[in-house]
């Protein structure tokens, strides 16, 4: 490992006790990495990220960032959020209403001692870089609510943290800012030196901005990798459903057979003996009004629990021997009349699930 990277990764042991919640998660990441933070709802995300921001308290464990111990019980080690090189962008911006933009871009620099004009020269480059270089006098008010946290990416940067700390930085936005401002935030963060990590609901926000995906319920990580790893085998209900992947856990029958609550799933390999995760992709479940003959060699009863429509695509949720979810043509939609409570026969080809070790 070299010295730069050595004194720019981050090294977390974040363990701590708040009401119902034990969160015990570690987090590694090096220079200009992005790691998504995923899970439900009260599985720890914000208090995560929190404690990293020094708003919260270790009870064990440490924090380590660019080489600096910041937080360490053992050690009798705490530093307070301001001395911690950090920047944090929240869902709601905070910016200061009565500053202009470049004005509340440069108080960060300015609250460490930079003088007014280096201040407002660097608050116009990253203004200019997620393409705000024309508003920079303008108050809060007069901004979209996309620009306004663009805004509040550019202060958080303009004090070149180690870590950049966002909390659901777009989840206030209308699908189209959210779209052009997720744009505009990949752009800037790939040329970010610091490490950032983005608490998400979205995967879309995950899977287009981050280099490694952390997923944590109940406080305890479940799985961690690259969004290709991640997408190839999730190990987690939660985590298959953030990839848009049926999950199914079973046991070995043979070489191409795995039993999932008593029903027999087919699939071209199925690896060694004991417990298997199976996958099958909601674009490969086919719906038929009467039991289908032909070539599909998973065959199961169903009934559809709930229809949600995507512009031309349906995704129908259906219950049977295991849930599974079905996307299909709006044009499939009216052929079958669906209808909650309906009975129907789902088909999915053995060439489309996928069976690996739990």
């Amino acid at each position: 490992m070299s010295l730069q990277t050595k004194l720019m990764s981050l090294r977390a042991d974040v363990r701590l006790t708040r009401g119902l919640l034990d969160l015990d998660v570690e987090l590694n990441a090096g220079p200009g990495q992005i790691v998504a933070i995923l899970g439900p709802n009260g599985s720890g995300k914000t208090t995560l990220l929190h404690a990293l921001a020094g708003l919260i308290r270790l009870q064990r464990g440490h924090v380590r960032v660019a080489g600096c111990l910041w937080d360490s019980p053992a050690d009798k080690v705490w530093l307070a959020p301001e001395q911690r090189r950090t920047g944090l962008v929240l869902a709601d911006h905070l910016l200061f209403p009565h500053l202009s933009v470049v004005d509340n871009v440069s108080f960060g620099p300015r609250s460490r001692g930079v003088s007014k004009s280096d201040a407002h020269a660097r608050a116009h480059a990253e203004l200019d870089a997620l393409g705000l270089a024309d508003r920079p006098d303008v108050r809060p008010r007069e901004l979209s609510s996309g620009q306004a946290q663009r805004v509040a990416l550019a202060r958080a940067l303009a004090t070149d943290p180690d870590l950049l700390l966002l909390d659901e930085p777009l989840s206030a936005l209308d699908p189209t800012t959210r779209a052009q401002t997720r744009a505009d935030l990949g752009v800037r963060l790939r040329v970010f030196p610091g490490i950032t990590i983005l608490v998400t609901h979205d995967p879309l926000d995950a899977l287009s901005l981050a280099d490694r995906l952390v997923f944590i319920e109940g406080g305890h990580l479940v799985q961690q990798g690259t969004p290709q790893e991640v997408i190839a085998r999730p190990r987690d209900p939660y985590v298959a459903q953030v990839v848009g992947l049926n999950f199914l856990r079973g046991q070995r029958v043979s070489d191409q057979r795995v039993d999932v609550a008593g029903t027999i799933v087919v699939a071209p390999e199925v690896p060694a003996d004991g417990p298997v995760c199976v996958t099958i992709p909601p674009s490969a479940v086919a719906l038929y009004l009467t039991r289908p003959e032909g070539s599909p060699r998973n065959t199961w009863p169903v009934t559809v629990r709930d229809i949600q429509l995507f512009g031309q695509t349906a995704r129908v949720s259906l219950a049977g021997p295991f849930a599974l979810a079905a996307e299909v043509t709006t044009t499939a939609v009216a052929d079958l009349r669906l209808g909650v409570g309906q009975e129907l026969w789902a088909t999915v080809k053995a060439t489309e699930v996928r069976a690996y070790p739990a």
